[in-house]
């Protein structure tokens, strides 16, 4: 599986097929991630926890800060505090982190 951001999304590709997209938009010097997407038919795989893993570093890569406004996103970082250094600390409680 193979990862690639699009401008306005970082996708999941898996054999030339688009199997998962996280949904962004650039908020100054934040990427607010808006929404994970799996088609039901590719669900089951993890293809939204590595799709986020993948966003997560990319942002971090680029010395973005994260505003999870996705719930997927929002659980991911609960489960992963180590990440939760990119979301700026005084909009943590807004995204219950």
């Amino acid at each position: 599986m193979e990862f690639r951001n699009t401008g306005s999304r970082f996708e999941a590709v898996d054999d030339g097929q688009v199997v998962g997209w996280l949904e962004y938009e650039p908020e100054g010097d934040s990427i607010a991630m808006t929404h994970t997407i799996v088609p039901e038919q590719y669900a089951g795989r993890g293809i939204g926890k590595r799709l986020t893993e993948y966003a997560i570093s990319y942002a971090s890569e680029h010395g973005w800060t994260v505003l999870p406004y996705c719930t997927f996103v929002q659980s991911y970082l609960t489960s992963h505090p180590e990440y939760l250094r990119l979301v700026p600390a005084e909009r943590r409680a807004g995204f219950s982190l």
